[in-house]
């Protein structure tokens, strides 16, 4: 779920809560306190996913060598039972 900043001016805190984008939230969440709080734009964090492969197309190519020699293991074990 996305986090969201919020700012509560009575309790003078910024604060984060996650919850989905449907989801409105108006009055703080801090104990003895219902009052109305604001949305605050905060940066946008975008990461990179370093396990992805480098190459496009490489998960591809490792799974048909993958299978490939699956196939190579498989006619060899069928050819041992013919004789």
């Amino acid at each position: 779920m996305p986090r969201y900043e919020y700012y509560c001016k009575a309790c003078d805190l910024q604060y984060q809560i996650s919850h989905s984008y449907k989801d409105k939230i108006e009055r703080c969440t801090q104990e003895d306190c219902d009052s109305e709080i604001t949305k605050i734009m905060s940066k946008i964090k975008i990461t990179k996913n370093k396990t992805a492969p480098k190459k496009i197309g490489a998960t591809v190519n490792q799974s048909i060598k993958n299978f490939k020699e699956d196939l190579k293991r498989e006619k060899e074990t069928l050819k041992k039972k013919r004789k």
